[in-house]
């Protein structure tokens, strides 16, 4: 379980990684105009991205894309 976890985060993080450095910095720098980090993601991908028992978005991709919009200081909108 535990490898598997392992392997979705770092799967996760090279497609992150990859979509990060093909952006331009003028879309950069668009985001952090507006202030919101746009993400779009399907959640019938467990345990990338699934709606939770709350009825929250959540999984390896969502906390990813939330970890780097905190970084960048923005705020993230799924």
């Amino acid at each position: 379980m535990k490898k598997l976890r392992l392997l979705s985060v770092l799967v996760s993080l090279a497609v992150v990684f990859g979509i990060l450095t093909t952006t331009s910095a003028g879309t950069l720098d668009d985001i952090a105009k507006r202030g919101v980090l746009r993400i779009a993601c399907q959640t019938q991908g467990a345990p990338f991205s699934f709606v939770d028992r709350n009825g929250e978005r959540t999984g390896s991709s969502v906390e990813l894309c939330k970890m780097i919009a905190k970084e960048m200081g923005v705020k993230v909108k799924l």
